[in-house]
């Protein structure tokens, strides 16, 4: 009788089945999963990583627009710069060096024009060679004769050579 009972051991079939039958099931599902998974995180463009296309462009129009050592107006009493407001008295090329040197670098070229009362200032960076490649036109606050007005502000870029 002890002989019969070896044999019947139905709970050690049984949980050995069912981890075969486990193992067969996690064999398939396992690399669907791990291929679905791959497709997903692969396909998904990591957009963080990208640079904006005029990144360039825009850093350098910031700078010309609100530094105090560009474009933008410093009261001489508190030394105060009024971002975004023009001092029209800056708008020469020495100004210009100091601000944006780019000679013999491979940076772009800027060649800027303010109008403002029929009167008109052009400047242009040290790398300028003459063909735009677009142009922005700008309405900005300048300070002129001790006021404030309206004027156009023309931006012409070139490619960096």
């Amino acid at each position: 009788m002890k002989i019969l009972k070896l044999f019947k051991q139905k709970k050690a079939e049984d949980i050995s089945a069912r981890k075969v039958m486990f193992y067969i099931i996690f064999g398939f599902a396992a690399p669907i999963v791990f291929l679905l998974l791959l497709y997903v995180f692969s396909s998904t463009d990591s957009s963080l990583a990208n640079m904006p296309q005029d990144l360039e462009l825009n850093i350098n129009l910031q700078r010309f627009l609100n530094s105090p050592y560009c474009l933008a107006y410093t009261d001489k009493d508190t030394l105060r710069t009024y971002q975004g407001i023009l001092d029209f008295d800056k708008f020469d090329s020495e100004d210009l060096g100091k601000c944006y040197p780019a000679e013999k670098r491979n940076v772009l070229g800027f060649r800027l024009t303010l109008k403002q009362d029929n009167e008109e200032k052009v400047f242009e960076t040290g790398n300028w060679e003459g063909a735009s490649r677009r142009v922005i036109s700008k309405r900005v606050l300048v300070f002129k004769d001790n006021k404030i007005g309206l004027g156009d502000l023309f931006i012409e870029i070139q490619n960096a050579k």
